[in-house]
Formats: structure tokens, sequence, C-alpha cells
């Protein structure tokens, strides 16, 4: 695809290749405006793909005007500085669908990141919350700023473990037609349609962790402890009291569904003082685009100021680089194309799959109407 302003400066996206003989417009220039033209031949395309002149054949050529000579053209909508894409067949979907609600707030700021991982973009977008989160991210400076009884959390993602002190089991389910979710990241009270996987095992019922029950005994492992820095249980406590001298403003994320994931490929985490959102897009087979978007509420301007320069300066690299870097490590060699011997705590990934078999539009078994594709 390549992107020009139209004559009134809104973003224009249309097909990279000269209907002519297949010129890259991307490395053309806009030398009218409101106009693309071709580096080679001067084919010159207008914002809704209509070739109005061939520079190389001079005004008296045929060419402009001809069905066959037009590029395919993409609507899109620029929200927050970024430029949406409905890359589908057929009438676009309503950009509410597949856009987080964010973005049509005028009452909040959305700072972006965006970033390239070499895998596909499946595993990519599945991984978000199951077992791996505290031994991936177990030395993330994010983690080392947690709470403990978030910590406990992420140390006891597990059916037959006990769960931290004062907290529920984990469950996972769809959320209206185009979401899924997971209760640890859930406040109080959210409705969800809980997945039906097939019958449960029976679990040993186990007392509920403590907070000085951080470290585990291994059997098979001659009765080896893990984790092993014993150290962290006092350190965490000292952020314990950090914490609750801050005051969070209030949910970041008002709409339920769009908690945790929502179809075609967001992921998206309210964390009270911010929302943490992660969109996955497709580039080709074994590469993705990653656009991080950190939403915060739009207060004095001394505030909005600190957050954009606090968002560049540090939490950037934090949330998005160091932490979210150590998935990048985990995914980028996976298998994904391989058989795979699902845990009970891969209920989630298993959530995102079956609200994409059952809800991706381009999908003929889709209950969605129409055969149309997915915005990014």
């Amino acid at each position: 695809m390549v992107f020009f302003r139209g004559k009134d400066g809104t973003v224009v996206a249309t097909g990279d290749a000269c209907p002519h003989r297949g010129g890259a417009l991307s490395h053309g220039k806009c030398e009218f405006t409101g106009t693309i033209t071709c580096p080679y031949h001067g084919w010159t395309f207008s914002e809704d793909g209509e070739c109005v002149a061939v520079l190389g054949e001079g005004p008296q050529s045929r060419i402009p005007g001809m069905p066959e000579a037009r590029v395919r053209t993409y609507p899109t909508i620029t929200l927050k500085g970024v430029v949406w894409v409905w890359m589908g067949e057929g009438d676009p979907a309503p950009p509410e669908e597949d856009i987080p609600p964010q973005f049509f707030d005028d009452g909040v700021q959305v700072q972006n990141s965006v970033t390239i991982w070499d895998c596909n973009w499946r595993p990519a977008c599945e991984n978000m919350i199951d077992s791996h989160v505290f031994y991936v991210h177990r030395k993330s400076l994010l983690l080392h700023l947690t709470p403990t009884r978030l910590l406990l959390q992420m140390s006891r993602l597990g059916p037959r473990r006990p769960a931290a002190a004062c907290d529920q089991r984990p469950r996972c389910g769809l959320q209206g037609r185009r979401s899924g979710f997971h209760t640890r990241l859930r406040r109080p009270g959210s409705q969800f349609r809980r997945i039906d996987l097939g019958p449960e095992r029976e679990r040993p019922r186990q007392a509920v962790a403590t907070r000085d029950s951080y470290e585990e005994s291994y059997p098979k492992l001659g009765g080896q402890q893990w984790p092993r820095d014993s150290w962290r249980l006092p350190w965490h406590r000292v952020v314990d009291k950090v914490s609750s001298m801050r005051t969070a403003p209030g949910p970041q994320i008002a709409d339920e569904e769009w908690h945790d994931f929502h179809l075609p490929a967001t992921f998206q985490v309210d964390y009270l003082r911010f929302a943490y959102s992660r969109l996955t897009v497709p580039i080709d087979k074994d590469t993705s685009r990653i656009f991080y978007f950190h939403t915060t509420r739009r207060g004095s301007t001394l505030r909005n100021l600190w957050d954009k320069v606090y968002f560049e300066v540090f939490h950037n690299w934090m949330m998005n680089y160091n932490f979210s870097g150590q998935d990048l490590e985990a995914v980028e060699g996976l298998h994904y194309d391989t058989p795979e011997h699902l845990a009970a705590t891969d209920v989630f990934p298993m959530t995102i799959r079956r609200a994409m078999m059952e809800n991706a539009r381009q999908l003929p078994s889709s209950t969605s109407a129409g055969n149309r594709n997915g915005r990014s």
C-alpha cells in the first residue's frame, strides 16, 4: 500500500503497484495536489484511484480515465494521529466495531509506539495471559514494581496450585460477539459467557496461598525449590507501601467488551492510571507489526505534558520494550504449526481462537453477515 494526502489533507491509501507495469507508487512523488505519480512512466492517480495523467506519454495519452488503469483504494480514518485502514472486500464495517473506544473519546490522550516482531501474527496475538507470565517476565522492571498480591497471582497461574491470597481462581470467557477475556484482568462484577472447552477433570482443592508462601518444591527435581530469589517478597512489601500512597484516577476503559482481547487483534489491560493496548497486524506469514497504545485521561495542561514526557522518557521502554520485548524473545522462535499438547492454563489462548473461529469475518462458517475481512 501507499499513503498520500488528498486535496483536503486527509490520508489516502491505495495499492502500491502501478497497474501499468508494476512500478512502486511508494517510490513516486505527489507531483500535483491530491495525486500520486509512478516513478517509472509517470502514470498519475487521483485519490479515488483513477489515472488522470500519463506524464511519460503527454496530454494526448488515451490511458487516463480507462477502467483498467485504475489503482485500488482503501477506506481510511485517522484518529489520535493513527491511520486505520479497511483492507477487506465489500463495504467496510463501522469503525467502532474494530477500533478501541478511546480513539473516539476527546477526553483522553493516546500515545503510541510501533515495532516489528519476526513471528507469525497468531502466536504474537495469543501471547497474553497464561502460565508464561511470571517465568518469562520475572526479571522485568515492571514485575519488580508490582505489589505482592499481583506478584503471587502471576506466579501461581495453574489449576492445581494454591491461588494467591484473597484472589479468585482464573476463568476465561467470551464477552459479546467479538471479544474474550480472563478474570484475572477484570474488575469485580464483570459479566461474561464462559467458554465451553469440554468436561473439567477433577482437581484437588488446595489451601489459599499466603503472602509468605512464594517458593515451591518440585518432587521430580528432588524437592528443589523455585523461584530461587527469596529476597523478592520483602522487596515487594516495600512496593506495597509505596503503591498505597498513590491514588488511581479510576477506570480508563469504560466498555467491558474492550477489556482483554478484542477482534480483530487488540489486547488491552486497564491499569486504572493508564490503559495498555497492544495491536498485532500481520505483514506476512513470519512477520508482524506491533502497535502499542498508552491511554491516559486528560487533565490540566501540566498533567497532560507530564503524561507525554513520562511515556516518551521511561514508560514506553519499560512497558513495551523491556517487558514486551521478553515476549518477543519467547515467541520469535516458536514452532506455531506443530502439534500442541495443551494444559489448563492455555484456556485464554483457546478463548482467543474460539472468538476468531466463531466471529472472524473472512471465515465461511462465520456468524457475522457477509464475507468481509478486517481492519488494521
